[in-house]
């Protein structure tokens, strides 16, 4: 290999209609308890020759189904798919995460590789299902903010995110929640929970979210069950009705070890004693501050993110 294919490290070269293993370090085909099938080739090849900015789950289902119906949760199949590839090469490499799937026209074929956040050629993220929408307002005045919460989001298991009504709560989350796909290889998950009555419960519109249907009395469990050990991150939007349902969350993350959740919400998490989780922090978000008495109107942040709403 030259100079550029080491910086990428080890990888796995796809070819017509087979696997090349050759050049993965430590890779025992045996260890895995997920065969891959020619669906999952189908989907790798697919993956690696999409446009990252226009194919969409239910573009990828409709090729790797070509005729079938699509019903509600059916492009869990696809998710689950990635989920099988990744699960393959993790138990067969002594957990080596693929991350990233690419052409390789020197090996005629593809090369699913080692990279890493901000490395290869931006197919990272296809790997991770997300139902956050990568089209986005501009994220005016909160770059600071990101610094500072990305880290905490991914090494403490609940970050809570308090902040009065228009502060920007859900508009931050989503942009943790897209960033987060470069932590979280086994999905981001955003349930939107204002819609949500208080009487209810929140795990069905979790399952609703993540595409998984399950019996309503069965719900807690059938989650957890899904959930595993999986890396994945979930987004709880809207919580502050809903505060008496906050051990619900507590009990998936301390079932599920690579759980993270980010729930923004006006009140925080009632906190009795010895009912939080290890790892269980909170962060305030305020208003952007109104230009200061020296500071240009148009370069104030709260001014632009006005400016710009009202165009």
């Amino acid at each position: 290999m030259g100079r550029a294919e080491d910086e990428k490290g080890p990888y796995v070269v796809i070819r017509a209609g087979r696997f090349d293993y050759s050049r993965l370090p430590g890779y025992d085909k045996s260890r895995a308890s997920q065969k891959l099938s020619r669906l999952h080739l189908s989907l790798l090849r697919l993956l690696a020759e999409r446009d990252p900015d226009s194919m969409t789950s239910v573009e990828l289902y409709e090729k790797l189904y070509p005729g079938e119906k699509i019903h509600a949760g059916d492009v869990r199949r696809v998710h689950d798919l990635i989920w099988e590839v990744k699960s393959h090469f993790q138990q067969a490499t002594d957990n080596v995460d693929i991350d990233v799937i690419e052409r390789d026209p020197e090996q005629g074929g593809y090369r699913l590789a080692l990279a890493g956040p901000g490395k290869g050629n931006g197919l990272y993220d296809a790997l991770v299902p997300c139902n956050i929408p990568t089209i986005q307002p501009t994220l005016i005045g909160r770059e600071a903010e990101i610094e500072e919460f990305l880290p905490v989001l991914r090494q403490q298991r609940i970050l809570q995110l308090i902040g009065p009504p228009g502060a920007g709560k859900t508009r931050l989350a989503d942009e943790l929640g897209l960033l987060g796909r470069h932590y979280f290889p086994d999905g981001v998950f955003k349930a939107s929970l204002a819609p949500v009555s208080s009487g209810d419960t929140i795990l069905r519109e979790v399952a609703r979210t993540v595409g998984y249907n399950a019996a309503p009395e069965d719900l807690e469990t059938s989650l957890i069950q899904r959930f595993g050990d999986r890396s994945l991150l979930l987004v709880l939007d809207n919580f502050e009705h809903l505060l008496d349902q906050a051990d619900v969350v507590r009990r998936l993350v301390r079932s599920c070890p690579g759980l993270h959740v980010l729930v923004t919400s006006q009140r925080p998490f009632p906190v009795a004693a010895g009912d939080a989780v290890s790892g269980e922090e909170r962060r305030y978000l305020r208003p952007l501050p109104p230009p200061a008495p020296n500071e240009q109107p148009a370069e104030n942040p709260a001014v632009r993110l006005f400016v710009g709403r009202a165009r």
